[in-house]
């Protein structure tokens, strides 16, 4: 419900999702439905439910609801829709499917746009460097973002632990970095510093921001306490934006790439290149001052029966050095130390030079078989997204396509293409008189300190 309270601020994408005629009570067109759309696996799906609501205590209706208007309903009605089996193309299927889950897939499914998650936990970020990405990300009025407080935090300094917050905005006040949180529920709220009734307000600059004055679950907080009372945000735009600068980059073409991983290509990450290839193909139309252009891969697997119905993916990204009708050979590109992850969508960029790129697709464990979609978004167009099959992939680099030993002196670098053809270039051993007829290939080797 974060997600469904940061869109609320936004009118247009929450039409996206509840059209204007959605629910017609009031009007002489009432018919007791309610229609909405998520977007799932590439498509915006269309939902249409009954307007019945769980009741609790006689009058209250049971999960999110207003905190304001007891007669809006939409906010209950949409929670209910997203809970909902729809045929066969269910989303989570009850309410208790839908009582957690990562901001990141919420956001995908409200928007259908490019979430990126930051684990505090995982990569150590300075508060200096997380209020500046924060900061710039709210340069975009479209621009949504969340975060999680851990169940370890539960009740410490009003906090709710193992809940999703909104935050809304990144302020400079004197010389305090804070951030607005909100919470969904519309009451609790954080009492530490900088909370609605802390002294720090009475040494801040007049009209600053904002004052907060009441218990309406909306609250500012230091960046330094934020990063020790929270472990994630998520930092969600409708397009990526690349160069992290709060605005979004210029990459509107998005190419789908719908695939599976089944009997034969699913050889997971100890089989990296036994996966499904797709080759695509970057211009030099977009290309920046440093002769790169930027790509952002985004793979969202397909969930058919529930929110556990996930595996851990990853996609990988590798230069393609040359190629003949048999075999192709790839250098890895990215981030090496990427790792796999059970969550519906992820993201991965990379700032590249023009030219052929092979994308791998992989689940951590072989034999999986699931369908999955591949977004590029790009600057420009993809020439011949297609999928590469029926070849021989080298690396140089291993049967996994990993780098070398980190010690090792040995790079590939380049690579050169043959054939033996019976009659023409098949020549045989060096004992044999035709061994002049193999191909030849003349090298060169620059001098250098590891000759």
């Amino acid at each position: 419900m974060a997600m469904v309270a940061n869109i609320a601020d936004k009118p247009r994408l929450l039409r996206r999702v509840i059209p204007s005629d959605a629910y017609k009570i009031g009007s002489d067109d009432y018919d007791g439905i309610f229609h909405c759309r998520f977007w799932r696996f590439g498509v915006w799906n269309d939902t249409y439910i009954d307007d019945f609501l769980p009741i609790v205590h006689e009058t209250n209706i049971a999960g999110a609801h207003s905190a304001t208007d007891p007669n809006e309903m939409w906010v209950a009605l949409l929670e209910k829709a997203f809970a909902n089996i729809v045929h066969i193309n269910r989303l989570y299927g009850s309410y208790v499917e839908i009582t957690e889950g990562l901001t990141a897939d919420s956001y995908l499914n409200l928007t259908g746009g490019v979430a990126e998650r930051i684990d505090f936990t995982e990569k150590k970020i300075s508060p200096k460097r997380l209020f500046q990405r924060l900061y710039n990300a709210f340069q975009c009025p479209t621009t949504m973002v969340g975060c999680n407080c851990p169940d370890k935090n539960d009740g410490k300094r009003g906090l709710v632990g193992g809940h999703a917050y909104s935050i809304n905005g990144a302020f400079i006040v004197g010389e305090a970095k804070l951030l607005r949180l909100r919470n969904p529920w519309g009451n609790g709220e954080w009492n530490g510093p900088w909370s609605d009734r802390s002294p720090k307000w009475k040494t801040a600059p007049l009209d600053c921001v904002p004052h907060p004055s009441k218990d309406d679950g909306e609250f500012y907080m230091d960046i330094n306490d934020f990063l020790r009372y929270f472990d994630d945000c998520t930092i969600c735009n409708l397009t990526p934006d690349f160069d992290r600068d709060g605005f979004p980059d210029m990459l509107n073409y998005v190419t789908c790439i719908y695939g599976n991983w089944r009997d034969g290509k699913n050889g997971g990450s100890e089989q990296r290149t036994k996966n499904p290839c797709y080759s695509v193909t970057l211009g030099d139309k977009a290309m920046d001052d440093e002769g790169k252009v930027a790509l952002v891969v985004q793979i969202v697997q397909r969930t058919l029966e529930s929110r556990n119905d996930i595996t851990e993916v990853r996609c990988d990204l590798f230069k393609v050095l040359g190629k003949n009708d048999h075999c192709v050979s790839l250098e890895l590109l990215g981030d090496k130390s990427n790792i796999y992850m059970g969550n519906v969508q992820n993201t991965y960029r990379f700032h590249i030079e023009p030219g052929s790129y092979i994308a791998i697709p992989a689940t951590l464990e072989a034999g999986y078989e699931k369908e999955f979609l591949l977004r590029c978004f790009t600057a420009a167009p993809v020439s011949n997204p297609h999928e590469v099959d029926n070849i021989t992939i080298m690396t140089g680099k291993g049967r996994n396509g990993d780098e070398p030993d980190e010690n090792s002196r040995f790079k590939c670098t380049k690579c050169s293409f043959g054939a033996f053809k019976t009659g023409v270039n098949a020549g045989g051993t060096i004992a044999s008189d035709e061994f002049a007829n193999n191909p030849q290939f003349q090298l060169k080797v620059n001098e250098g300190k590891n000759r």
